[in-house]
């Protein structure tokens, strides 16, 4: 599965030799050597090497169609999405979840599907299709007050940053204490860290700093012994302003700060992601949705007046409920905000 040999990364590269031996034991097949690729990819892009990281996923993934490795192949998609998604691209889920659930092929529909669900909602998060995840929350998540599957372990990660994207703050807190001694039993440091990351985001998000402060440390603990770097930083804008009080509080080292300026990079690549609408008011007329998407072009208010044939105060007049109901100061914030709510394109 994804991130199974992340921890071992640093020694991929000293004792191929060894680990491909330790390979043959589990696999028994020749993909042994492109498996082993696999491995190094994640770590690779746990430690931000991306383009080391995409040209083994690459040429391992041919390999793997070629020889019919469905589980294998669906551990490299995963892996490639998070790759796009470092780099700032889209990963369109109507494409890449399709190519998924091709790839895979009939034999991994029982297997794979549930997971496959569970991150075209991950890519709906990024994309703020807030829409899509409250449909998965009600219908096809995890019952975390059912038994524990640990092979729904991905299922419950998604669901929790689908509780804080939906500000269900508490329930993120709660199933992770579940799913904790699990873990921990395991030694799945990987999701240890996920946890404390989780809970950390919750615990700001609800305006106890303290406690998120405690959680932080504890990911930050974990992340920095195994080189779970991109774990933090894919959160983007999510756990970037946690982050940077924490600093502000502890001080500065090297270490803090790759990870602050990783996340930026993430939350301005992916500035939607686990953002959800907060509207005021009333709905929008068809008069005001045209003239923030004028806004949206950069049009000053003279220029949209001569659209509608109205004068610059009449203009203003909307702009100011425009304002009003988005909660907006500035013609910049208020854009931003509308495409949120998906009221200009992506959103919900």
């Amino acid at each position: 599965g994804f991130n199974d040999f992340s921890r071992i990364g640093p020694f991929l590269p000293k004792h191929r030799e060894k680990f491909l031996d330790f390979l043959k034991l589990l696999y028994d097949s020749p993909l042994c050597p492109y498996i082993y690729n696999l491995c190094l990819a994640e770590y690779y892009y746990q430690t931000n090497r991306l383009m080391d990281s995409e040209m083994l996923v690459s040429s391992s993934l041919k390999k793997f169609d070629i020889e019919g490795e469905k589980r294998i192949i669906f551990s490299s998609l995963y892996l490639q999405s998070k790759i796009l998604l470092a780099h700032g691209k889209s990963v369109k889920s109507e494409s890449f979840i399709q190519n998924m659930r091709k790839l895979s092929g009939q034999a991994g529909k029982a297997e794979f599907n549930y997971n496959i669900d569970a991150a075209e909602v991950l890519f709906a998060l990024y994309d703020g299709k807030i829409s899509f995840v409250n449909e998965w929350l009600a219908s096809n998540a995890p019952d975390e007050f059912a038994d524990f599957n640990m092979l729904d372990l991905y299922r419950y990660m998604i669901k929790m940053r689908c509780y804080i994207a939906t500000g269900k703050y508490a329930s993120v807190i709660a199933l992770a204490e579940r799913l904790r001694p699990l873990v921990t039993a395991g030694r799945r440091h990987m999701d240890l860290c996920e946890l404390d990351l989780l809970e950390a985001m919750s615990l700001f998000a609800s305006k106890n700093k303290e406690a998120a402060f405690e959680a932080l440390s504890r990911a930050l603990k974990i992340a920095r012994m195994h080189r779970y770097y991109r774990l933090i930083a894919d959160e983007g804008e999510s756990i970037l302003h946690l982050l940077i009080d924490y600093i502000k509080e502890n001080g500065e080292n090297p270490f803090l700060m790759m990870l602050a300026e990783m996340t930026r990079d993430m939350a301005i690549r992916h500035p939607l992601y686990m953002k959800t609408p907060n509207l005021k008011g009333d709905a929008f007329t068809p008069m005001e949705i045209d003239i923030l998407s004028l806004l949206e072009q950069g049009k000053a208010n003279e220029e949209i007046a001569e659209y509608f044939f109205i004068s610059v105060n009449t203009v203003k007049w909307h702009i100011k409920n425009i304002y009003a109901k988005l909660g907006a100061k500035s013609a910049t914030q208020a854009v931003w905000k509308a495409r949120v709510a998906g009221i200009l394109g992506g959103g919900t």
